[in-house]
């Protein structure tokens, strides 16, 4: 029932997207633009519609393009927070040229770690590579999230409701979660405990370490467990092991392997 509501909802918003163009255009369809250089120790983001990268660079740098007019803030521990202002009317949120892409692009200096990294957003891929941090949650409603050469000292959280999560080069301490209503899981590297859940769609686990380092539940409803390119029917359970993965899907085949 989840999996049909999910598809139901994204398919009201791909047909009202497809059907903006009969609807008055009311407001102004220009990008809220601007950009900070200050520091922050911490950032969180909440926007409606944009592709977000975040990326090492020369300097702390957040440039943005948006919809609405967003609302910014710095705590007084550092923690920097932008987050989107609810549109004056549904239609100045949807209703925007194909040329006009909203975006967020924010850069933090080489070597330079983050506490806590969190980002949502409604409509839109999440890029993030390259950085150390204490903590990372991202979560899209329609979007791709893509993590590579990532470091993180505490908890990963990940969700999507339609949209593919791939994440390589992936050094967690604490524990990763992940949820995905339709889409497929990639995760690439270590982490202390794996918890993953989808409905449709397939998941490939490329871990470190041996077999033995990795206690495993693994169960796909429909479809296949492959461990070490073993067929182990829709079921594989192991024990032993300082590091824990936890993976089930609805839909889908689950893959591990081990570098």
């Amino acid at each position: 029932m989840k999996r049909i509501i999910t598809l139901l909802l994204t398919a009201v918003f791909l047909l009202s997207l497809a059907g903006c163009a009969l609807i008055p255009q009311k407001g102004s369809l220009e990008l809220h633009e601007g950009a900070l250089d200050s520091e922050f120790t911490a950032l969180r983001l909440d926007v409606d519609v944009a592709t977000i990268t975040v990326t090492p660079g020369d300097a702390f740098r957040v440039e943005y393009g948006l919809c609405n007019e967003p609302e910014i803030a710095t705590a007084g521990d550092g923690t920097l927070t932008i987050r989107e202002k609810a549109a004056d009317h549904w239609w100045d949120s949807i209703h925007f040229p194909q040329d006009i892409q909203p975006y967020v692009k924010v850069t933090v200096p080489e070597g330079t770690a983050l506490s806590l990294l969190d980002v949502t957003v409604d409509v839109g891929d999440v890029e993030v590579s390259g950085l150390a941090l204490g903590m990372l949650h991202a979560d899209a409603d329609v979007g791709d999230l893509k993590l590579q050469s990532i470091t993180v000292q505490g908890a990963v959280d990940f969700s999507a409701d339609v949209g593919n999560v791939d994440c390589r080069e992936m050094a967690v301490t604490g524990a990763v979660t992940v949820e995905v209503d339709t889409g497929d899981l990639t995760f690439e590297g270590s982490a202390a405990r794996i918890d993953a859940e989808t409905d449709v769609g397939n998941m490939q686990f490329l871990l470190s370490g041996a077999a033995a380092d990795w206690a495993m539940a693994l169960e796909a409803d429909v479809g296949s467990v492959i461990v070490d390119g073993m067929d182990q029917g829709n079921r594989y359970a192991s024990g032993g092991g300082q590091h824990q993965l936890d993976a089930e899907t609805d839909t889908g085949d689950i893959s591990v392997k081990f570098q």
